[in-house]
């Protein structure tokens, strides 16, 4: 018998014929059967869990660079206020940040919410220097000069909270928090030069906008009771307490339970967190 040929053995015949054939999904049919066992065939364009992810990556990143576009495109121009002027609303831009800073520090001075000059630009630069598709800041321009600003984020890490396990011990704001990802209002501020002149109510109803625009339903925020000003405005523009904030961690306290609880000798409470339902128009 010739080397190589291997007639009359059925067993070495069977062994050519698999090393022989190529691998396509047929052939590893067609051997499995001349073996004696049953095919077993992987799909024919297997999805791969790292193939996956990128694909779940890339749509992140759109929605990311969406959202950013959506931020650096926002503005209404010529909003009214009661003086007949008008103001412009956008989102900040670098030569805003000097001006916006003098007006967030002089806004919360004498308050538990004060901060530095210099943190306070901090976190304006930052917000530039590393865009964050989930916060913004908007500015309100008069006759081009910033002189209000409001701050909205729309991610629990973007707001730096602490984890649900801490929440019980948290006192203040964070002891009430808003929905994690909810739309968040806060740093709401007026140069104190132009205020009595509807600046805030006007700059909170774009802000409104901005968050319908991102697809939310409702706003969030925190308020002061012991600063009226601010506590009125936003119960005049629709917003109702959720919950106010608790001492010693022992949960929230919600709507009238609160204040029931300060009428009958507890400590009083002094930040709220308030939320707004948003027209579906």
């Amino acid at each position: 018998r010739p080397r190589g040929s291997f007639r009359g053995d059925p067993t070495m015949s069977r062994v050519v014929a698999c090393a022989s054939t190529s691998f396509s999904r047929g052939a590893v049919i067609t051997n499995a059967r001349a073996l004696g066992k049953s095919p077993s065939v992987r799909p024919r364009h297997p999805a791969s869990r790292k193939h996956v992810g990128s694909r779940i990556a890339r749509r992140a990143a759109d929605s990311s660079l969406a959202r950013l576009a959506l931020q650096n495109h926002f503005e209404r121009v010529g909003m009214p206020l009661t003086d007949g002027t008008s103001i412009t609303v956008r989102a900040m831009r670098p030569e805003d940040v000097r001006r916006v800073a003098e007006v967030m520090r002089v806004a919360f001075e004498g308050t538990p919410d004060e901060r530095p000059r210099a943190r306070v630009a901090k976190y304006l630069v930052d917000r530039l220097a590393e865009p964050d598709p989930d916060q913004c800041v908007l500015v309100a321009t008069l006759r081009g000069d910033a002189v209000a600003v409001a701050s909205l984020s729309f991610s629990e890490l973007a707001r730096g909270n602490p984890g649900s396990a801490t929440r019980g011990e948290q006192t203040g704001s964070r002891s009430v928090p808003c929905p994690l990802d909810a739309a968040y209002l806060c740093n709401v501020a007026v140069d104190i030069t132009h205020r009595n002149k509807g600046i805030a109510k006007t700059l909170l109803r774009a802000a409104e906008d901005f968050a319908k625009e991102t697809g939310h339903g409702d706003v969030w925020l925190h308020v002061r009771s012991s600063q009226p000003a601010g506590f009125a405005l936003y119960l005049k523009s629709g917003y109702e307490v959720e919950a106010w904030e608790t001492f010693g961690g022992g949960g929230a306290s919600f709507g009238v339970f609160g204040k029931l609880a300060s009428a009958l000798g507890g400590e009083k409470p002094d930040v709220a967190l308030m939320r707004k339902r948003l027209d579906a128009t």
